[in-house]
């Protein structure tokens, strides 16, 4: 089907809809929206945490000013995106449904502040599935996929494997091959 403006109210519904099984054991209204907040507060010492973001560019670099302009430029890329997904007329077969939903979990985490590589999970996830559905796009795989695996070798051996810098290039290769 084609999208419509009401579709975009899922999103909050289904956030709110989470937050119903704390609220019915007794955890303020107020609280459960409170803690994204208090979370964001807490890393805000790097611009990015081992994620190949906007930010892996910069290494370990910290600016208030740049990560808020960073959310503002995130929630503007990511609205204009929303609209142009429901006004654009397109009818909503499965693969473009898959191309929507890699786009969105790739520029999210990559144009946010703060972010640590597991925000990539559904990013990776989704451009397999894109891939086993459009195998002439077989290249997207490598392209998103190998730089994200070296964030993790981090974690294998003993500090960083491969410069942040280098594999954020490649991945922002695939992420402009994607939008």
């Amino acid at each position: 089907g084609r999208g419509r403006l009401r579709d975009i109210l899922f999103a909050p519904a289904a956030f709110l809809l989470a937050n119903v099984p704390g609220w019915l054991v007794g955890i303020p209204v107020l609280r459960t929206f409170q803690v994204y907040f208090q979370q964001a507060g807490s890393y805000q010492k790097r611009l990015s945490w081992n994620a190949t973001s906007l930010y892996g560019f910069m290494s370990d670099a910290s600016s208030a000013p740049l990560a808020k302009a960073g959310v503002v430029f995130a929630l503007a890329a990511m609205a204009l995106f929303a609209f142009y997904v429901i006004y654009s007329g397109k009818v909503f077969d499965a693969p473009l449904v898959l191309l929507l939903f890699l786009a969105s979990a790739l520029v999210t985490p990559y144009l946010l502040p703060y972010m640590h590589e597991r925000y990539f999970f559904a990013a990776e996830a989704a451009v397999v599935l894109y891939c086993l559905c459009r195998p002439k796009v077989w290249w997207l795989c490598p392209l998103i996929l190998l730089p994200s695996c070296g964030t993790y070798f981090r974690y294998l051996v003993d500090g960083q494997a491969f410069s942040l810098p280098v594999l954020t290039f490649f991945f922002t290769l695939g992420v402009a091959a994607v939008i």
